[in-house]
C-alpha cells in the first residue's frame, strides 16, 4: 500500500482553492460557468476527503496529517454554502453597496490568504518557511527539496536560514534563482501553464478556458 503524506492531500487543498476563487469571482462578476465548476470541485473534496481519511487512519499517520482532509471537506462545505446564496442572489438581483462589496472582496481574500498559508505549513511541516514565501510552495519528494517564491532576495534568504537555525532545523543546500514562465504564470492565474487546456481539450494551445 502506498504511504499517504501532505503531497497526497495537497490536491485536496487545490481544489478547495480553486473552488473558492471561482466563487470569489462569480461574486464580483456572475458567471453562471464558474458556478457550475466550483461545484464539480465541491464533489470533487468530498470524494477526496473519503478515500484520504480512510488511507490515512490505515497507515497511522501524523495526528497533524490524520484530520485535514476532514476539515478540508468541511470548508467545501461553507463555499457550497456560499455558492447557494450566489445563485439566490443572482436569481434576485439582490444588489450590495458599495462598501459591502468591498467587505465581501475583503473577506473572500483573506480567506484565500489562510487556506493558502494553511497547504503551505502542511506541505513544509515548518512554519518559518510557510511565514516566509510569498507564493505556492512546490515540493519534490524524490529530490527531496522544496520550491518556494520570496519576495526581497538574498535579505530574506538569509533571514530564513537564522530562522532556520533557531529552530533546530538543518539545511543541507539552499540558493536563489530567477522566476520562470511557468512561475509567473502560476502567480498571476493561480495553476500551472500545463494545466491549461483549449476547448476540444488538447494542452498547451492559445484561446482555451480558464
Amino acid at each position: 500500500m502506498a504511504s499517504v503524506s501532505g503531497d497526497a492531500i495537497r490536491p485536496m487543498f487545490q481544489d478547495a482553492l480553486e473552488m473558492l476563487r471561482l466563487t470569489w469571482a462569480s461574486f464580483r462578476r456572475p458567471d453562471v460557468s464558474a458556478l457550475e465548476k466550483a461545484a464539480t470541485l465541491g464533489e470533487s473534496i468530498h470524494t477526496r476527503e473519503k478515500e484520504l481519511t480512510r488511507l490515512l487512519l490505515a497507515q497511522s499517520a501524523p495526528e497533524q496529517l490524520r484530520f485535514v482532509p476532514g476539515h478540508l471537506e468541511r470548508i467545501g462545505d461553507a463555499i457550497e454554502g456560499l455558492l447557494r446564496c450566489l445563485h439566490t442572489m443572482q436569481a434576485e438581483g439582490t444588489l450590495f453597496t458599495d462598501r459591502g462589496v468591498r467587505e465581501v472582496n475583503r473577506l473572500f481574500g483573506k480567506a484565500v490568504e489562510l487556506l493558502e498559508c494553511a497547504r503551505d505549513l502542511m506541505l513544509t511541516g515548518n512554519r518559518v518557511l510557510a511565514a516566509h514565501a510569498s507564493g505556492e510552495i512546490q515540493h519534490d519528494p524524490g529530490m527531496n527539496t522544496l520550491v518556494a517564491p520570496i519576495a526581497g532576495g538574498a535579505e530574506i534568504l538569509t533571514q530564513v536560514l537564522r530562522a532556520l537555525d533557531a529552530e533546530g532545523v538543518t539545511v543541507e543546500d539552499i540558493g536563489l534563482r530567477r522566476p520562470t514562465l511557468d512561475d509567473v504564470f502560476l502567480t498571476i492565474t493561480g495553476r500551472h501553464a500545463e494545466e491549461e487546456t483549449t476547448k476540444d481539450g488538447k494542452p498547451g494551445e492559445p484561446g482555451g478556458e480558464r
